[in-house]
């Protein structure tokens, strides 16, 4: 496990603490409706290639679609987990102990984004039918 890509991170009351194989050291920002029901905003998520997590028992996981689960404290709400349910994809939120080197990977649902808001980076903006492309090409 690279030591660069190995982070840790927990809940705002702490019931919940993980640690964490990053792909890669970028975040996904995706601006879909669902995200933002969740979020408030646009929800920001890191892949992961796997995770321990201390007090799973305090882990709620709630299906947000068909294809997909998203996990949080069930003591103080922090929103901290996503995965799909044919086990792709996991990631956990960006909000880890430890952003250093972190930056903007993509965002995707980019069409949802609301207009109140705006990012100034460069990174690739999908929409939704670019985004899911991606899955039907493999």
């Amino acid at each position: 496990m690279s030591d660069n890509l190995k982070r840790t991170g927990k809940c705002l009351c702490g019931a919940v603490k993980y640690e964490v194989e990053l792909h890669e050291l970028k975040a996904h920002i995706c601006h879909c409706t669902i995200c933002q029901k969740w979020a408030g905003s646009s929800s920001f998520s890191i892949h992961c290639k796997n995770w321990t997590i201390d007090g799973e028992n305090n882990v709620t996981w709630f299906d947000s679609s068909g294809d997909a689960q998203r996990g949080f404290c069930k003591t103080c709400g922090s929103h901290l987990f996503f995965r799909t349910l044919d086990g792709n994809y996991q990631g956990v939120t960006a909000a880890l102990d430890d952003i250093e080197g972190l930056s903007i990977g993509e965002h995707i649902f980019i069409d949802f984004k609301p207009p109140y808001y705006d990012f100034v980076d460069d990174a690739p903006r999908l929409t939704e039918a670019e985004f899911l492309a991606q899955f039907e090409e493999k």
